[in-house]
């Protein structure tokens, strides 16, 4: 035979794949069943056929040791029987020599049938023991006319062999005595068909009531399998309906339940985070456009001035407005790179021993320098005795009252300077957007929520983050153990800002008021900022409207005994080099 192409071997199958059957796993499970089904029907027909039978041959053989025993105490009377008698036993006598003396006692049959042991010749003993009940063929005498005489003739017989002795004549010989195994064989037999008859209605109900049970039981499998069908058609949206989780399908979809929320998620945030980056691009363009278009107008115009010579003062603004743009466009690319830093995890120092109270103070004093007729109270948030039980969507506004004071000493593991720059951001925009008379209150508070610290991470991404917190914080007071979390509100009463410009305020390069913006020289990246850093210590920042008129910041920051872990990105620390 002609040898394959070298270089070419058949795929090794690995060690850990297995083949793939086409059938439905229904079916498999239905056939399974079957076939479990017959064996146990099949191994319980066949057991019982065989008690049956053992019980019906010792009956038998009771019956033959009975009968002998009768039989040899009469053997003269039996002996001189010259025609046989209508019974079910079979009786032959021999001498000693085995030499056939007479044969009394022969079944009579229906139809005419005859059928007798097939016995050792006469003149032979034969190998059967003596007093021992043995099964022998049969030798069929005559056939006769019916079916039933037929199979009956084709019997086995069941034969005792013993010794006989007659006192009066002191004759002795060999006897031999039997029944046929027939009627034993037709019970045993037909139990067997019985099992067979009764075994197949058995499988076809418990098949067709297993197969309605299988179905109903491999429903959810079914609809996990429209679902998974739908997820690859991109709608990420759908859910496996709740079972028990006792069950394993129930386990089954809790855990693709959990599985798809979190692919939900990250194509959501990823989603979100493509479309921030655009806009983050677009945006960023834009602000880097203008200084630079200005600087490169102001430079022409520069050089126009000072070719025509004739009016140097000007030429020197024209410089000083060519400067302004410049530090306007290198504020800029500095708090790009510092949210580039930020959103990596790089340019944080998350293992500073922080006093949250002194960094707080500073800024104030700073505010107070810059507004020195505003009032600015300091203290705490008091939570009220049915805050636990409160049902308001905001607890913390409904169910708190701010007491003043002086603030609580807490330290916590961070970057001193990156929250130094939160505060500063806070009080800036205090002094930038509200009267120099507007009063201000910052609490800070240390409380305890029933939530991680990765998960109050994630409330920074949520629509509803406070009132997540207020939940974890009023589960932790009703007696589960919970997390410390320092608690800060900076509260103003100024103008406000409207709703959407509240859910808002932390975008990036988003102003609610351009034109003072650009007066008080604002990027838009500040609340960005101030968000990310929040984030990086593994806690959230949100924006309320202060009731009566005004501005409300809160952040949670939790109060770790140890330095936190870095956030999500390549590292933490400041950059080298």
């Amino acid at each position: 035979m002609a040898k394959g192409r070298e270089g070419q071997e058949k795929p090794q199958r690995g060690p850990g794949k297995v083949k793939a059957s086409g059938i439905p796993l229904n079916l498999q499970l239905i056939a399974t069943l079957f076939v479990l089904l017959a064996i146990g029907i099949s191994v319980v027909a066949f057991a019982t056929k065989e008690l049956i039978w053992n019980y019906t041959v010792n009956r038998i053989d009771s019956q033959l040791s009975s009968q002998a025993q009768l039989i040899l105490n009469n053997v003269e009377p039996f002996s001189s029987k010259s025609a046989a008698l209508p019974t079910d036993y079979f009786l032959q006598i021999r001498n000693d020599q085995g030499d056939i003396l007479s044969t009394p006692l022969i079944p009579m049959m229906d139809g005419g049938a005859e059928s007798v042991p097939k016995l050792a010749p006469s003149g032979s003993l034969g190998d059967l023991e003596f007093g021992v009940p043995a099964t022998v063929a049969p030798q069929v005498v005559s056939r006769g006319s019916s079916a039933s005489s037929y199979k009956e003739v084709r019997a086995d017989w069941r034969v005792l062999k013993l010794h006989w002795y007659q006192s009066g004549t002191g004759q002795s010989g060999i006897l031999y005595i039997g029944l046929s195994l027939y009627n034993a064989q037709e019970t045993a037999w037909m139990v067997i068909y019985y099992f067979i008859i009764v075994g197949i209605i058995i499988i076809l109900i418990v098949l067709i009531i297993g197969s309605l049970i299988i179905s109903r039981t491999l429903r959810p499998l079914k609809q996990i399998e429209k679902i998974a069908a739908n997820i690859a058609n991109g709608d990420l949206s759908q859910r496996i309906p709740v079972l028990p989780e006792s069950t394993e399908i129930g386990s089954l979809a809790s855990s693709l339940n959990i599985m798809l929320s979190k692919i939900e998620k990250s194509f959501k945030a990823q989603k979100e985070t493509n479309e921030q980056m655009k806009q983050f691009i677009s945006d960023a363009s834009h602000e880097l456009r203008t200084p630079l278009s200005a600087i490169r107008a102001y430079a022409e115009l520069y050089k126009m001035e000072r070719e025509e010579g004739e009016d140097l003062e000007k030429a020197d603004e024209i410089v000083e407005r060519i400067g302004a743009s410049s530090a306007r466009m290198t504020e800029l690319v500095t708090d790009l790179l510092s949210l580039a830093r930020l959103d990596e995890g790089r340019g944080i120092d998350l293992t500073q021993s922080v006093e949250l109270d002194s960094l707080i103070l500073d800024s104030v004093e700073d505010l107070m320098v810059l507004d020195p007729q505003r009032k600015v109270a300091m203290g705490t948030l008091e939570f009220l005795p049915g805050f636990a039980a409160c049902k308001d969507p905001d607890p913390l506004a409904s169910c708190t009252r701010f007491v003043p004071g002086e603030l609580p000493q807490i330290t916590t593991y961070g970057d001193a300077t990156r929250l130094r720059e939160v505060f500063t951001n806070l009080v800036g925009n205090i002094h930038k957007y509200t009267p120099a008379d507007c009063p201000v209150e910052i609490s800070l508070s240390s409380v305890s929520a029933d939530i991680s610290f990765a998960d109050c991470r994630e409330l920074g991404s949520s629509k509803t983050p406070l009132e997540a917190f207020c939940a974890a914080v009023q589960r932790s007071m009703r007696g589960k153990e919970g997390l410390p979390y320092a608690l800060i509100t900076v509260c103003d009463h100024g103008p406000g800002m409207t709703p959407d410009s509240i859910g808002r305020i932390f975008e990036r390069f988003y102003t609610f008021d351009p034109s003072r913006t650009r007066k008080k020289s604002g990027t838009g990246l500040g609340m960005a900022i101030v968000k990310a850093i929040i984030a990086s210590h593994s806690g959230f920042i949100c924006a309320r409207h202060t009731p009566g008129g005004g501005l409300t910041i809160v952040a949670a920051i939790p109060i770790a005994g140890s330095p936190l872990p870095a956030p999500p990105g390549k590292g933490s620390g400041e950059e080298k080099g």
